[in-house]
């Protein structure tokens, strides 16, 4: 079963809407295309393990800062969900990705932001 047809994301302070454009049995791909956005949504269900995916990818066009030539570069943030097949509700793995949520969002993203400068 597939999100809502389109889903919409937030990026700094603007908002993207972007279509479904593929579905496969596990996954689904959303894109904006003028803005060089894709949002994957999946799933993978083993014998033991369920593993779901929640993955945001952008490109651009940037100038090298050395030669000045205009290269495509892409960027993802992804977050896993892996959990045994039974022992956790989807209500407490949710909590767990509030947690995460909340502690990089925490004092206007200054965790995250630290992290992202290289600390651990």
């Amino acid at each position: 079963m597939a999100l809502t047809d389109p889903q919409s994301l937030t990026i700094g302070a603007n908002t993207r809407t972007l279509p479904r454009v593929s579905t496969a049995p596990g996954t689904s791909t959303y894109t904006d295309v003028d803005n060089g956005v894709e949002y994957v949504v999946s799933r993978q269900v083993t014998s033991k393990r369920i593993r779901t995916s929640i993955r945001i990818n952008q490109s651009k066009i940037a100038a090298d800062p050395i030669t000045a030539v205009n290269t495509q570069l892409s960027a993802s943030v992804y977050v896993v969900f892996d959990s045994p097949i039974t022992g956790f509700t989807r209500a407490e793995l949710k909590d767990l990705g509030l947690a995460l949520g909340t502690w990089m969002a925490a004092s206007t993203a200054a965790n995250l932001l630290k992290v992202l400068g290289g600390e651990n």
